[in-house]
């Protein structure tokens, strides 16, 4: 059996309220939920808010097929803990089927289509005036796909990873770094405030969060907050877009 963190787990990007999610990689789901439940009740006890499926390697390939969240914890994971070999058998068919040359084509599409279904619920635009900065558009959500393309493509999805295969010139990646940056300090700073998940950024959070971030108190420290949200956004918007474009094969 195989630990493994994905999500934010698996990229080891966990905001302060976000749930941690773990996959237990089995070569038989019956007798490796023994072992789940000695592992997770215990955390499950301790508060620890923590979200698992067990699962052969098989069963997650299939579910892969049609499920986009299953097919991008494939380029999430992170083996943890147990045998590695599972997970190595997971990546190399990962790699020879769902995210084959032939088939990047079709998955990017998925990503696309996800994107644009989320941006049509949560805005369309960077420049919302309550912005929601892990769903909408120019949101952690659109760097996850950014990341997601590039590592399917490229077998990396760090900023300084793809500057060294070539998909990100130094500038690009620079300017990607400290816009995510910035949006994942404000989410985290969204969920200590409110104790829980809470990623819309809402006129009072904008006035507590300028404080926060150093912009004063001021009358103009929401202005000087929100145009450094939107840049920020503006550059995860358009690393999105050019991660798709560079990711996409010339078949």
């Amino acid at each position: 059996m195989a630990l493994a963190g994905v999500g934010s787990y698996g990229r080891g990007m966990v905001a302060l309220k976000s749930d941690l999610d773990v996959r237990l990689l089995a070569r038989n789901v019956d007798k490796a939920a023994t072992v789940a439940d000695a592992l997770l009740y215990p955390l499950w006890d301790m508060g620890v808010s923590i979200g698992h499926q067990v699962v052969t390697v098989d069963d997650l390939l299939h579910s892969a097929k049609t499920d986009l969240p299953a097919a991008t914890s494939l380029l999430d994971w992170r083996h943890v803990a147990g045998d590695r070999s599972l997970s190595e058998a997971l990546r190399k068919r990962g790699e020879e089927g769902i995210f084959a040359h032939s088939e990047l084509p079709r998955f990017l599409a998925r990503l696309e289509e996800e994107a644009a279904q989320r941006h049509a619920r949560f805005g369309g635009s960077v420049y919302l005036l309550e912005p929601d900065v892990k769903n909408g558009e120019g949101g952690l959500r659109d760097l996850d796909i950014a990341r997601w393309a590039a590592k399917a493509r490229f077998g990396v999805g760090e900023p300084e990873d793809l500057v060294r295969v070539g998909a990100l010139v130094p500038r690009e990646a620079a300017e990607i770094q400290a816009a995510s940056e910035m949006l994942f300090r404000i989410r985290n700073l969204l969920h200590a405030h409110a104790g829980r998940r809470s990623d819309r950024l809402t006129f009072d959070e904008q006035e507590a969060i300028a404080a926060l971030l150093g912009y004063g108190d001021e009358g103009e420290a929401v202005e000087h907050l929100m145009s450094a949200y939107y840049r920020s956004a503006r550059t995860i918007s358009r690393a999105r877009t050019n991660a798709i474009s560079r990711a996409t094969p010339v078949l």
